[in-house]
């Protein structure tokens, strides 16, 4: 399957890795876990996104905005490298289309590792926590 996911950092991070070629409905698939996640994650769950192997954007991306994690309480920071940059400028309307300041853009695995690691290191607040 072009979309891969699994949970590492102990549940704190959703990882996934987009290979062409894929479907914006891949995305769905295997949701319900990412949703389970959030709601057993005593803080929120951010998601690391690697698209080195994703040079194409596929039909229907903005239908992703409709996925429930957006606005969920513990969706945290979503951590994306390797981005083209056409998909780096859908990624920018995506997340004006969404109005989600939490979308980073790195361009390589060590940048966005490096981010994500100063978030799992933060220490949390209840504003954090939501």
């Amino acid at each position: 399957m072009p979309v891969k996911r699994e949970f590492i950092e102990n549940g704190r991070v959703v990882y996934m890795v987009f290979s062409d070629p894929w479907r914006a409905d891949e995305m769905s698939v295997g949701y319900d876990d990412v949703l389970r996640a959030y709601e057993e994650s005593p803080g929120k769950v951010h998601s690391l996104v690697d698209l080195t192997h994703a040079r194409r954007i596929p039909e229907g991306i903005f239908r992703l905005r409709s996925l429930p994690g957006w606005k969920h309480p513990k969706s945290g920071d979503v951590i994306i490298f390797g981005a083209s940059a056409f998909a780096e400028v859908m990624i920018q309307a995506l997340k004006r289309l969404l109005g989600y300041g939490n979308i980073h853009v790195f361009k390589t695995e060590a940048e966005a590792r490096a981010f994500l690691a100063q978030k799992l290191n933060a220490p949390s607040t209840p504003s954090q926590e939501g």
